[in-house]
């Protein structure tokens, strides 16, 4: 079985059965995607691939994102990460700065707005994950939501 993520197909027994950091695992699926989005241009020799990068936006200054999924994306060639949000604008530009990014947003609804950003990753509390998803799905961006995804079935 495959998980679909951004339309790419990860084997599913490539990251359960994997003894590797969850940086690791998480570079493998970001560059999962990039190889979906591979296009070759007439311009390029038959064989050369480019990759199309994918905009990402980071809601939220978790510690997790800061170890682990911050570094995978940089290391991606698949990952574009555009910005980091936070409810206090202090912390983004913090983010921002600490790794090189483009954007600090002010408030989550401002990065959800940028129409720029195509991925939303959402390390927020478990109690926050489903209120952002929805309001990204809403904002028409692809997700990807750290476990839990809600704190109930209702």
């Amino acid at each position: 079985m495959d998980v679909k993520m951004y339309g790419a197909s990860v084997p599913v027994s490539d990251v359960a059965k994997s003894k590797a950091a969850p940086g690791l695992i998480l570079t493998r699926i970001f560059a999962a995607i990039g190889k979906e989005q591979a296009a070759v241009p007439p311009s390029k020799a038959p064989g050369e691939v480019t990759m199309t990068k994918v905009k990402w936006g980071v809601l939220g200054c978790a510690s997790f994102a800061r170890r682990r999924t911050i570094p995978a994306m940089l290391e991606s060639p698949s990952v574009e990460l555009v910005g980091v949000a936070s409810r206090a604008a202090e912390k983004a530009e913090a983010f921002r700065s600490e790794f090189n990014l483009r954007r600090a947003y002010a408030s989550y609804d401002a990065m959800l707005a940028d129409p720029q950003i195509q991925v939303i990753y959402n390390p927020l509390p478990n109690g926050l994950h489903a209120e952002w998803m929805i309001k990204a799905g809403r904002a028409r961006k692809h997700t990807l939501c750290e476990k839990p995804f809600a704190a109930s079935a209702s």
